[in-house]
């Protein structure tokens, strides 16, 4: 069971703090020794900063461009449902495995909003994305035609 424990600045910004927070409210304990903190605020604003960085160049709309917050690097739900809620027309998630779809999709991310990059996309992986069109980043020849077959069974049915 995944357990989430996202510190959003309740206390202050000290990590020690929110550490000891951590362990008193029963987050953090000899048989749970992990505990994953964020300062959700911090995240906002580095999100906004992106996003205002790119208005610049061009301005975004649901139309025209989706920052993809790549999940490797973080991927729990509680991240998704943040980046569903704060930037729903300007945001969504990069994954790099087809949990991490299903993460972003239960999370609240549209199928609009998801890019699936894995490097070994399976042919039903691929499949599922297409049908529920979710954008696949096509890495070489091989998954190009697989995609290609793909497109044309389900023209077929």
């Amino acid at each position: 069971n995944e357990q989430e424990f996202i510190y959003a600045g309740k206390y202050d910004k000290s990590i020690q703090r929110a550490l000891q927070t951590a362990i008193a409210e029963g987050y953090v304990s000899d048989s749970n020794p992990v505990a994953l903190m964020v300062n959700m605020n911090s995240f906002r604003d580095r999100c906004q900063s992106l996003i205002n960085a790119c208005q610049t160049i061009t301005p975004l709309s649901s139309n025209n461009m989706v920052h993809a917050y790549a999940l490797k690097q973080f991927g729990v739900g509680t991240i998704c449902r943040e980046i569903a809620e704060s930037f729903p027309d300007v945001m969504g998630i990069e994954a790099a495995s087809f949990g991490e779809v299903l993460i972003a999709q239960a999370s609240g991310i549209p199928n609009s909003r998801i890019v699936f990059d894995s490097p070994c996309k399976t042919f039903e992986e691929l499949k599922y994305c297409i049908t529920n069109k979710i954008y696949v980043n096509v890495d070489n020849f091989q998954e190009l035609q697989r995609v290609i077959d793909i497109i044309d069974e389900l023209s077929m049915h």
